[in-house]
């Protein structure tokens, strides 16, 4: 069986092209960087030095900006930490370098391709976002003015929140589901 697009044709053409494979190239050299430097950082917590938890942790970061805005704080805590860092290894610049050219390759490409994606919509595409954009906004200021109007009842404020978004917002409690038709039970002769 053959499954139909759920959006109109002129929405589904815009669905976005596979990541570009230097893109894929960058995040892949920027996570390795990020695991070098949680290990430098590991290894001066071992020798009994003291580092931010942020160089040691590493979270699991899955799009593109999460990982430009995670490496960009490790590049300024490494900075910060370089002369602790480097009293148990091999000299830290060289590691800061590498992450600065690391960063800016992946925030080029990015950018670049947000714009190749951006450029190949069509026009209809861009005006529905627009459109989107705006009745959201329009829905966030009436509900920050429904949190602020009841900030003395959590209750009746937490009626004022995005669910009207979500396909199945009305099917909760006190909505009665629809009657399931009921099969007569078949005996089987003994």
């Amino acid at each position: 069986m053959e499954r139909t697009p759920r959006c109109r044709p002129t929405l589904c053409r815009s669905a976005s092209p596979p990541p570009s494979r230097f893109l894929d190239l960058s995040v892949a050299a920027l996570k390795v960087w990020r695991r070098a430097v949680a290990n430098r950082a590991r290894r001066l917590l071992r020798a009994g030095g003291s580092v931010p938890a942020e160089l040691i942790l590493i979270g699991s970061n899955q799009s593109v900006p999460a990982i430009l805005d995670q490496s960009s704080k490790v590049l300024g805590l490494l900075a910060e930490n370089a002369a602790a860092l480097a009293t148990i290894g091999p000299a830290v610049e060289p590691l800061i370098e590498q992450g600065r050219k690391l960063y800016q390759a992946l925030d080029q490409a990015d950018s670049a391709q947000e714009k190749v994606r951006a450029s190949e919509l069509p026009a209809s595409v861009v005006a529905f976002y627009a459109k989107k954009g705006e009745l959201y906004t329009g829905l966030k200021i009436i509900n920050d003015a429904g949190h602020e109007l009841h900030a003395h009842d959590p209750q009746a404020a937490a009626r004022y929140n995005l669910s009207i978004l979500y396909r199945r917002s009305g099917q909760g409690a006190g909505v009665p589901a629809p009657a399931a038709t009921a099969t007569p039970p078949t005996t089987s002769p003994s």
